[in-house]
C-alpha cells in the first residue's frame, strides 16, 4: 500500500496556498512503498497537479517513475536505498491559477 500525502488547496479571497499532511513524510528504513499525493479539494474546484506536479529536488536514483500530471493523484516510486532528506515542490493548477508549496520527504 502506498504512503499517502493529503494535499489541500486553501483559498482566502484571491489568495491560494497549499497544505500537505504530513508536512514531512517520514519513511522507515527499508520501506520501498510508492508515495501518492492526493488532492483533497472537491473535484468541482478543478484543482489538478501540473506536469511536474510533485518535483523532487535531486531525486538521484532514490525516486523514479513520476506519474500524475493533469490528474488529482500524483505518484513517485521510492527505491529507498539510503537515508536522506529530500525537499520537493507540490505544484497544482486550476483555471489558470498556479500554486506551489515545498515540503520534505525523510527516508530514515
Amino acid at each position: 500500500m502506498p504512503h499517502e500525502v493529503k494535499v489541500t488547496i486553501n483559498t482566502t479571497g484571491s489568495t491560494h496556498s497549499i497544505t500537505v499532511d504530513p508536512e514531512e513524510l517520514r519513511i522507515p528504513a527499508g520501506d520501498r512503498q510508492p508515495i501518492q499525493w492526493k488532492i483533497q479539494n472537491p473535484a468541482q474546484e478543478g484543482w489538478k497537479f501540473r506536469n511536474k506536479g510533485i518535483d523532487i529536488e535531486n531525486p538521484g536514483t532514490e525516486f523514479d517513475h513520476p506519474t500524475g500530471g493533469g490528474n488529482r493523484i500524483f505518484t513517485w516510486s521510492n527505491n529507498h536505498t539510503k537515508p536522506g532528506r529530500y525537499k520537493y515542490w507540490v505544484r497544482v493548477e486550476s483555471g489558470g491559477v498556479n500554486v506551489d508549496h515545498d515540503p520534505t520527504i525523510l527516508n530514515n
